[in-house]
């Protein structure tokens, strides 16, 4: 279990991170990569990405990566800076400019519990060679089977990144922290989560950056050191329609479709999570216009409420329509 302390001014420091991390994300891909079990949406991305490694001819520079990063379990913090990246130039330029005393210290503990290879050893010395190998494998990696998808993965991290901030504006950190997607739980002053080994992190009056990721999958992550800048990565929510490989969503209740037009139904099952017009007319598969059309009639209904979040408008359910979804059928009846 993975247990964050929080005192009072850690909660005014907790905040969001602007977008995805490509750093986090290239990690994080080569669990999924290499593992077995996925969700839906990231076997599309297993198989094209599998074929372009082959096709490109990268296989030999997967081990290098893939003895950093395990199937399961802890890669070195240096992989994933601490600073604000934007994009794959800034991160790996952070990987270079790593000093020796963090490469060793960071290796040992990724190495803790199981055997490095003699390569590691050169690596941990600041070889820079070796670590110029290593960001030349980071960087052919990432531009053959993460950067043709980035559009996706933008979308999917911005989406969850908007319904964090509309439960920030709506109900303050409290609901922030509150509503964050399962196996995540909220207690003040604590925040669990399951992890692999037992862990504490006291935040100590330094906040905590949230970073919601395309291919987190599972439980969250966090860095090894706890002494780094404090970091919660989650599987993003907002699974978008169309993402290749994703089960349909299931149809409305009739009951509810008989009350409220089978469309209408759909737009108000769809928006159990908060989402933007645009995001409605993908789920339900409309025009944006129809969509639109829709949340005002939900919304003049007091079924559903939409609150403005920077340039975006952001549709969510009424307590009203949370429980118009939750009502059961009738004594007698089916669906």
């Amino acid at each position: 279990m993975l247990r964050v302390h929080f005192t009072p001014g850690d909660v005014l420091r907790t905040r969001i991170a602007s977008g995805p991390h490509p750093m986090w994300e290239l990690a994080l891909s080569l669990h999924v990569l290499r593992g077995r079990a996925t969700w839906p949406e990231h076997r599309s991305w297993w198989d094209q990405a599998r074929q372009r490694i082959r096709d490109l001819g990268l296989l030999p520079r997967l081990p290098l990566l893939s003895t950093l990063v395990p199937a399961k379990g802890d890669f070195p913090d240096f992989l994933t800076p601490t600073e604000q990246v934007n994009d794959l130039n800034q991160g790996l330029d952070a990987i270079l400019a790593t000093s020796r005393a963090q490469l060793r210290e960071d290796l040992a503990a990724a190495y803790s519990r199981r055997a490095a290879p003699s390569w590691i050893r050169p690596l941990a010395e600041g070889d820079r060679a070796v670590l110029t190998n290593l960001v030349t494998a980071l960087r052919d990696y990432f531009n053959a089977v993460i950067r043709p998808h980035w559009g996706s993965i933008h979308d999917q991290v911005a989406a969850d990144r908007l319904v964090l901030t509309h439960n920030l504006t709506t109900g303050g950190v409290d609901q922030l922290l509150n509503t964050l997607p399962a196996p995540i739980s909220w207690r003040w002053p604590v925040l669990e989560t399951p992890y692999p080994d037992d862990r504490t992190i006291m935040l100590n009056g330094r906040g905590l950056i949230l970073i919601p990721s395309y291919f987190c999958f599972g439980n969250p992550m966090t860095y090894i050191n706890p002494e780094l800048p404090p970091v919660l990565v989650y599987p993003a929510r907002q699974r978008r329609a169309g993402t290749p490989g994703q089960p349909p969503q299931a149809g409305p209740p009739k009951r509810l479709a008989a009350l409220l037009g089978q469309t209408r139904a759909q737009a108000l099952l769809a928006l159990r999570t908060p989402c933007s017009t645009s995001d409605l007319a993908d789920r339900i598969d409309m025009s944006v216009a129809s969509a639109s059309q829709h949340t005002s009639v939900l919304r003049e209904a007091g079924l559903a409420t939409s609150t403005r979040v920077g340039k975006t408008v952001l549709h969510s359910l009424t307590p009203l329509g949370r429980e118009l979804l939750r009502a059961p059928a009738p004594t007698g009846t089916r669906n």
